[in-house]
């Protein structure tokens, strides 16, 4: 299972850098966040591409607040998943990609199209790379 989205909560005040409505982030709503992630069996993948997912306009405050969590059977399945912080188009929030950093599909097929048999060159260039 994975679960993706903006929890509006962080796991650490270091994710958390300006002001949030309080000014500053409570130990209730990191213990809660972390408790909800234990509880739920589920697994914060490393996050990399950037240090924030979660910008305010004028650059004042940014945080940690979107995420993408996996189950184990995920992480059983694809053990090199991370997440990768993408820039920002629209939205105060930056999109985020999960994929497996490594995974070996095997040697790549070789593909040409049928038109290159008709070169009379083709096959010599192909025998010579």
């Amino acid at each position: 299972m994975v679960y993706t989205g903006d929890f509006n909560a962080v796991r650490k005040s270091s994710e958390r850098k300006g002001l949030n409505s309080r000014g500053y982030t409570t130990k209730r709503e990191v213990e809660g966040f972390n408790n909800f992630i234990d509880t739920s069996k589920l697994i914060d993948v490393p996050l990399i591409g950037g240090k924030y997912t979660w910008y305010r306009d004028n650059g004042t405050t940014k945080s940690i607040i979107d995420r993408i969590m996996i189950s184990i059977e995920w992480l059983n399945y694809w053990p090199d998943s991370k997440q990768y912080i993408l820039g920002r188009q629209v939205s105060d929030h930056c999109a985020i990609l999960l994929k497996p950093v490594s995974i070996d599909w095997g040697p790549k097929p070789f593909k040409t199209l049928n038109m290159w048999n008709y070169d009379l060159s083709f096959k010599l260039v192909v025998k010579r790379s």
